[in-house]
């Protein structure tokens, strides 16, 4: 047992940047969570210029109103776990329509008293520093808030943020840091030469990480949540150069025309992200984030988007969305799922086949199941996911996505994964469709695997014994899914809609040994 884990820490740190290695030893001896009160030396901020249009951030956990938890922060910091605290945190119902202006200032003045008394608290972690800085600064453009509490408070946030920033970590999160900074750097109207180099220098380092993340138009990380998430940060900053006045990036607004595009193009036709890699329902609304930048920037022009990530083919009838990539950043994969080759479905623009989802980031026995192949729809070999996946973040060893090929009507790729001691195993699958129908064909040498067909909430799914075969229905849709196995059942399953609610529905799992054909067509 104990031999296993320096296993999994072997292949884990083999694959992290030497520069990673030094931050976090920095941040272990070095406590970086600590706030420091800090009064602007800027003696301006900008006014609001123009009508402001940014997108309400108040999503996380379904719009629950977090301001009713302020009167007991202390208690909630030591109840709840660190999502939880994280979403309090970010402040994100200070940008609430319906909470007045005068609670809304209560609460930031009650935030701040809290920082001072307990300024290690997580809330100075630099993720939520991040969010709430930018949170702040929306504040004060969306009411045209005049305030020199307000405006040293955002200038401590900066202070804090820039002591602080993730290179540890890197990826979505180093980049959000940035991102923060940039936004702080746009509101500045009189600045120092200090803070003149400052922000040329983080200027320069967003382009350059906004170039190593989004090579491919997607995100790096391939997580459809967070891609989303971080189109719209890039997209709030554009809509605030605009706002005081400053000239907009065009590289800027081109990736976020591609990123818009790629996510659209992915997501089922109800506007609903397919969960690859830690999504759920709890992300940003589509519809908003398209409209923000149409209400900013015009229509969204018909790009032709090249997608290896996630590969999709469709006709009137079905849409397949597949997931054909392998765990990326190498050195930090912490959103990576067992999810390689899984698919969903929609048919007659009705979600059938999707992931379960997932509720929590915390590391337990809920996190290592959904993050498993089980999770999704695809295999499992000898009840081994794709990747190693441990903890609530990590990866071992990495499977490798092969020999891919795309059509008009098929997508054809191999997996190298499923390790087992010194082994792993070859998944191959290819997906057919058809006018009316969608085959599927699973294959793996001489072993037995397991085969997951996870199916939405609002999908009901019967077994016809006597023509041996599982019936479908959702609305006006009314299919059926047939198999060359013998061995099948069927089984109520959760599906983690998001981090709070969990519905019941159906899962349908196969066990086969080197081929399978699967068929789901409509009757």
């Amino acid at each position: 047992m104990k031999f296993n884990k320096i296993k999994l820490y072997y292949y884990t740190l083999r694959d992290l940047k030497l520069s990673q290695f030094f931050f976090f030893l920095k941040f272990f001896f070095i406590k970086y969570k600590f706030f420091e009160e800090k009064h602007t030396d800027i003696k301006k901020f900008c006014k609001k210029k123009k009508k402001i249009n940014f997108i309400e951030d108040v999503n996380d956990y379904k719009k629950i109103i977090f301001h009713k938890k302020f009167s007991n922060l202390k208690k909630f910091e030591r109840q709840n776990n660190d999502l939880q605290k994280f979403n309090l945190f970010y402040l994100n119902h200070i940008l609430n329509k319906n909470l007045s202006i005068k609670k809304k200032q209560a609460n930031i003045k009650k935030f701040y008293e809290y920082s001072l008394i307990n300024r290690n608290s997580i809330a100075w972690h630099p993720y939520p520093t991040s969010l709430r800085l930018m949170n702040l600064i929306k504040f004060k453009y969306v009411y045209n808030i005049n305030s020199k509490f307000i405006d040293n408070f955002i200038y401590s946030h900066f202070s804090h943020l820039k002591k602080n920033l993730e290179y540890n970590l890197g990826a979505n999160h180093l980049l959000t840091n940035v991102i923060a900074l940039n936004k702080f750097f746009t509101i500045c109207l009189h600045k120092t030469k200090k803070i003149k180099e400052e922000e040329e220098k983080y200027r320069n380092e967003l382009d350059e990480i906004l170039n190593y993340q989004f090579n491919l138009n997607f995100h790096y990380e391939n997580s459809p949540k967070y891609h989303l998430f971080l189109i719209k940060l890039i997209l709030d900053l554009e809509i605030l150069k605009k706002v005081v006045g400053k000239k907009n990036d065009k590289k800027n607004i081109m990736l976020i025309k591609y990123g818009i595009t790629f996510i659209n193009n992915i997501s089922h036709p109800d506007n609903i992200l397919p969960f690859f890699n830690d999504t759920n329902k709890n992300h940003l609304n589509l519809k908003e984030v398209k409209k923000s930048f149409k209400d900013n920037f015009g229509n969204l022009e018909k790009i032709k988007i090249k997608n290896f990530i996630f590969p999709v083919i469709y006709n009137k009838k079905f849409k397949l969305i597949t997931k054909c990539s392998e765990p990326n950043p190498k050195y930090n994969p912490g959103h990576t799922n067992g999810d390689n080759l899984s698919f969903e479905l929609s048919i007659l623009n009705k979600r059938i086949l999707t992931g379960r989802g997932i509720s929590t980031y915390e590391n337990n026995n809920d996190r290592k199941n959904q993050r498993s192949s089980s999770n999704h729809n695809t295999i499992e070999i000898d009840n081994l996911s794709a990747n190693e996946v441990w903890k609530s973040f990590r990866v071992a060893r990495k499977s490798k996505i092969l020999n891919l090929k795309i059509s008009n009507n098929s997508i054809n790729a191999q997996c190298l994964g499923y390790f087992s001691g010194s082994n792993f195993s070859t998944h191959k699958r290819k997906w057919i469709l058809n006018n009316k129908s969608l085959e599927i064909i699973d294959n793996v040498k001489n072993k037995d695997f397991k085969i997951h067909f996870n199916f939405s909430p609002e999908t009901k799914v019967k077994y016809i014994k006597k023509f041996n075969y599982y019936s479908i229905k959702n609305g006006n849709v009314d299919a059926k899914i047939s198999f060359e196995s013998r061995k099948h059942s069927l089984k109520e399953i959760n599906y983690y809609e998001d981090f709070e609610n969990i519905k019941k529905s159906f899962c349908i799992e196969i066990i086969s040994k080197d081929n399978c054909k699967t068929l789901i067509n409509l009757i």
